[in-house]
């Protein structure tokens, strides 16, 4: 569901997926991972994400993980999004665009 100011501002994209809802019982290891340099946690996450994006990865031609600003990139030293993106293009078999 989208609130008002949401519902009111046009998406820039036509279609997303979510890999779990982010509640009490994911909120540890999303912290974690993005905050404890737990890595070891990005298979995990992209294990949920291609169960619940299943149908736009069969779409897709490849992954590429968002990038991160270069500050923040120092302070946590990994971006989050290619840890996920990574083993998800290769579960996939999907061409990883680390660069892209």
């Amino acid at each position: 569901m989208r609130c008002a100011a949401c519902t009111a501002k046009p998406r820039a994209f036509q279609r997303a997926r979510a890999a779990c809802l982010y509640d009490d019982l994911s909120r540890g290891p999303i912290l974690q991972f993005k905050h404890a340099d737990r890595t070891d946690l990005g298979p995990l996450f992209a294990r949920w994400l291609a169960r619940s994006a299943r149908d736009l990865l069969a779409e897709a031609d490849s992954i590429a993980p968002v990038p991160l600003h270069p500050s923040r990139l120092f302070r946590r030293r990994y971006n989050q999004a290619a840890e996920i993106a990574r083993p998800l293009a290769r579960m996939s078999g999907l061409t990883y665009l680390p660069d892209a």
